[in-house]
Formats: structure tokens, sequence, C-alpha cells
């Protein structure tokens, strides 16, 4: 003869709970595949981008260069470099010897940037303004097309520019007659202060990039 035995109170409890869960999973197991679905769509979202310059690897920095009021007998001063994944372009602007000027220029050509596409840059700034300068393949001398810029002092900003937002400038000046811009020739890109404000200053970028979301309207 066998003698029945009750379950303990927790093992009831237990096997209970192990019940309900298995007829949940045999009611609805659509919504466990959709969720899923919507994550594997969502995750790469922050890869879409069609030109993306980092600034998570060395390599990087020795793609930017310097160039001050100095080559003109002024007394700027600036530097670059990379900290915390950011460019940090950071100096002292001087307006002595008629200078006035400072930048950085990233010369490295191998940017395949794209004409139907707007160009944008997260950064950090000081509350200084400055401008964002392109050049591009067709044009040999020093002639930049110029986004100028402000800045909320020690905020992340995500700046976007289409080629409507650059006038073409050589040494300051206005040209007139130059091509139109198409962000398909550029060549060089950099950032450059010369808002007429002596003092130090500081520019972090976190990213410069193109995105299929972000296009010019037809």
């Amino acid at each position: 003869m066998r003698i029945a035995k009750s379950l303990p109170r927790y093992m009831v409890t237990l096997r209970a709970f192990y019940l309900s869960n298995l007829v949940c999973l045999s009611i609805f197991p659509v919504y466990a595949h959709e969720l899923s679905q919507q994550e594997t769509l969502v995750m790469p979202s922050s890869q879409q981008k069609t030109n993306q310059i980092l600034f998570t690897e060395n390599s990087e920095l020795t793609n930017w260069i310097i160039i001050n009021d100095t080559v003109m007998g002024g007394r700027s001063q600036a530097n670059v470099v990379l900290k915390d994944d950011f460019l940090l372009f950071e100096g002292d602007l001087s307006l002595e010897n008629n200078g006035g000027f400072a930048s950085t220029r990233r010369q490295d050509s191998s940017m395949q940037w794209l004409a139907d596409q707007l160009i944008q840059v997260t950064l950090t700034g000081d509350g200084r303004n400055y401008q964002f300068r392109l050049r591009t393949k067709q044009v040999q001398n020093d002639m930049a097309y110029v986004a100028n810029f402000s800045t909320n002092a020690n905020e992340f900003q995500t700046l976007t520019f289409a080629a409507s937002d650059f006038t073409a400038q050589f040494r300051g000046q206005t040209v007139r007659d130059a091509p139109a811009l198409s962000f398909a020739n550029v060549a060089q890109l950099g950032f450059m202060l010369v808002d007429k404000t002596p003092g130090k200053f500081s520019l972090k970028v976190k990213e410069i990039c193109q995105t299929p979301e972000h296009k010019f309207k037809s």
C-alpha cells in the first residue's frame, strides 16, 4: 500500500509558478519573437554612417596639423591632441603682430564624402565662435569653404551642415566666382578660431560624419 505524502507548501508554490510560465509561453510566443526583432532593428542604428571620423585610435591624430598666424608673424598658440576619445583643439589666441587666428586641419584625403548627404559634427565648445572649413580637390590655392558656428560652453552640440551653409573665402575675403561646393569634392576639413578675441580657447570634437537619415531635400 502506497502512502500519499503531501508536498511541502513551498514546493506547491514553485510548481504553480512553473506551470503558469509554461502556459504563458505557449499562448504568447509571438511577443517574445517580435521583441527580439525590434532589438535587432534598433541596435545597428548607431552604425548607420556612410562616412565617419572618430577619435578613438591614436593613428587618427597623424592626419591633423596645426596652422596658426605664426606663418605670417603672429603669436597665437595652438595644439591638437586626442583625449578621452575627443579631438582636443586648444590654445591661446593673440592679436599681436597683426595676428588673430589659430586652426587645425585634417590633411588626409582618404574619406569619400557623398554629395547628397549632410555633414554632422558633434562637439563641445567653450562659448566662442568658430569656423568649420572645407577644401576641395578642384581648388589648388588656399581658398576654403567656410561655415561659422557658435558653441555653448561645456555643452554637447550636434551641428548639421549643408553645402549652402558654406561661403568661399581666401584670406578672410569672399571669393564670388568660386566653384559651387559639392561635398563629393572635399579633400580636407578643419576648424579655425578667428573671433578677434584674445585669450585661451578649447574645442573638443567627438565625431564628424554623414548619415543616410540626413540628406539634401530634392
